[in-house]
């Protein structure tokens, strides 16, 4: 004798799966999963997302049942595995700038991101610099030292006759006359012996006093004839 009076069962839709029998409702993909009802019968599982996508299965959040995977990651974000059920920010020191990427870009030289998620890498300002990529942090420019424009991935040694006296400088400064640099990178000039002078800005040497005239102090811009010594 049949049994009458007993529902029919019914077959899951796209989002949900049944995957055992006397089951009275069919369960709910997860987040991170999927299922595409069939032609013929319901799922009776669910697929991860490829690395790069996730799914909703809140219907009140994402207004959708989770029938495909769909991207919703944002620019600054990824996913680098499948049946993940969440983004991942970039983290320092890197971006991305598209969505749906399963990896992050590294900074270049020169560059830098200093928080997670970031979409784009900014310039190291002048006076600082990132030898290396990936950096999170730009480096100041040591003494003697500089980095003229924005972007730099290394600095520059201040040539002879000039000098950078602070970290962080981002232009070169000539030693007064008087005063000389002989090597590049100084961050200190040096007075010219007794003896010697200089009268220029920038030089990178001091000169000799010529014959018949002569220099006692250090420093200085010109030499003194003898006649005018005082003995």
């Amino acid at each position: 004798m049949g049994t009458t009076g007993q529902p029919a069962c019914r077959e899951c839709n796209s989002g949900f799966f049944s995957n055992t029998s006397g089951l009275d409702d069919c369960l709910r993909c997860g987040l991170g999963s999927f299922s595409v009802k069939p032609t013929v019968g319901g799922p009776s599982a669910c697929s991860a997302c490829v690395a790069g996508t996730i799914s909703c299965w809140w219907a009140h959040d994402c207004n959708m049942l989770a029938e495909l995977c769909f991207c919703v990651l944002r620019t600054g974000q990824y996913m680098n595995a499948e049946g993940q059920a969440g983004c991942i920010l970039c983290a320092v020191g890197t971006f991305n700038t598209l969505p749906g990427l399963s990896s992050c870009d590294s900074c270049q030289p020169g560059k830098f991101a200093d928080v997670a998620g970031s979409t784009v890498c900014r310039n190291c300002t002048r006076g600082s610099y990132s030898p290396s990529s990936g950096a999170l942090t730009c480096r100041s420019c040591p003494i003697g030292q500089v980095s003229a424009a924005d972007g730099a991935s290394e600095c520059t040694p201040c040539p002879a006759g000039y000098h950078a006296p602070n970290t962080g400088d981002y232009q070169c400064q000539a030693c007064p006359a008087g005063k000389f640099t002989s090597s590049t990178g100084q961050g200190v000039c040096l007075d010219c012996p007794a003896g010697s002078f200089n009268a220029i800005a920038g030089s990178p040497n001091c000169t000799l006093c010529p014959a018949g005239q002569v220099q006692i102090q250090s420093g200085r811009t010109f030499c003194t004839p003898c006649s005018e010594v005082r003995a």
